[in-house]
C-alpha cells in the first residue's frame, strides 16, 4: 500500500515538474516574441505618432529583409503596430516571425485568398491572441466596449508605395472560425455581407453604409474555444 502510495506520488510530481517546465517555456517563447516585436518596431520606424503623417516607416530595409510584407498596421493608443505579412498559404506566418523562425506568437498576416490586398472589397487580417504578454491582436478584445471603441476609432494600414489608408472602426463581435461569410475574400453581394457583419455587433457605428467603399476583417482567437474568434471590422468610407 505505502509503496503504491510513493508510486502514485512519484508520478503526480513527475507531472507537475513537466507542466511547470511547460507553462515557464512557452513564457519565455513569449517573452522572446514580445522583444522581437520591440526590435522590429524600434528598427524600421520612427516613434509613433497621432498624426498618421509622422509615422515613417524603412519600406526599403522592411521589403530586403523579408519581400512578403505588403503592409503595415497602426491603430493609435493601442500596442497594435506591427508589420503584415502576407504568405503563400495561411499556415506559412502562423508559427514564424518577420525572421522566418519559428514562433509561437507568429505573425500579422493577410488571408492568402486576398489576391489583392486592400483593394479587394474586405481583406482579412489574422494575428495571435496572446493575453499574457498584451501584444499581437490580444487588444482586440477590447473593441468589445463601446468607450474603447470610441477612444480608438482608426486603424491605419500603410503600404509600401507610402500609401496610407484610414479606416473607421465599424464593427466587433464573436464568430466562428468557419463563417466562411466573415471570412469571404471575394465579395458579390455586398449588402448581405455587412449584414453578416453587423448580425451581433457589439457597436453603435454612426456611419451610412452606402459610403462603404472596403472592409478590412481583423481576426484573432478568444482563447476560450477553439472554434471561435473575435472579430473587428473597419470600414474605409467615401468622403461626403
Amino acid at each position: 500500500m505505502k509503496k503504491r502510495i510513493r508510486l502514485i506520488s512519484s508520478i503526480l510530481f513527475v507531472l507537475f515538474c513537466a507542466g511547470v517546465f511547460y507553462i515557464l517555456s512557452v513564457q519565455s517563447e513569449y517573452i522572446e516574441a514580445e522583444r522581437t516585436c520591440r526590435k522590429i518596431q524600434t528598427d524600421f520606424t520612427e516613434d509613433e505618432a497621432d498624426d498618421s503623417d509622422e509615422f515613417y516607416i524603412d519600406w526599403k530595409a522592411l521589403k530586403a529583409l523579408n519581400p512578403d510584407v505588403a503592409a503595415w498596421i497602426d491603430i493609435p493608443g493601442t500596442k497594435i503596430s506591427y508589420p503584415v505579412l502576407q504568405g503563400k498559404d495561411n499556415n506559412e506566418y502562423l508559427r514564424c516571425d518577420i525572421y522566418h523562425n519559428a514562433s509561437r506568437a507568429g505573425s500579422i498576416f493577410i488571408e492568402h485568398n486576398n489576391t489583392k490586398p486592400f483593394e479587394n472589397y474586405n481583406t482579412v487580417i489574422y494575428g495571435h491572441n496572446l493575453e499574457s504578454r498584451g501584444i499581437m491582436f490580444s487588444n482586440l478584445k477590447k473593441f468589445s466596449k463601446t468607450d474603447y471603441a470610441k477612444a480608438h476609432p482608426v486603424v491605419y494600414i500603410y503600404l509600401p508605395d507610402e500609401t496610407c489608408l484610414e479606416y473607421k472602426v465599424f464593427s466587433f463581435h464573436k464568430v466562428n472560425a468557419d463563417n466562411t461569410k466573415i471570412y469571404c475574400t471575394d465579395v458579390s453581394d455586398t449588402a448581405s455581407f455587412l449584414q453578416a457583419v453587423n448580425k451581433n455587433n457589439r457597436l453603435n457605428p454612426e456611419l451610412d453604409e452606402n459610403r462603404i467603399q472596403s472592409v478590412i476583417t481583423l481576426s484573432t482567437c478568444t482563447n476560450a474555444d477553439q472554434n471561435e474568434r473575435f472579430v473587428l471590422h473597419a470600414v474605409s468610407v467615401q468622403s461626403e
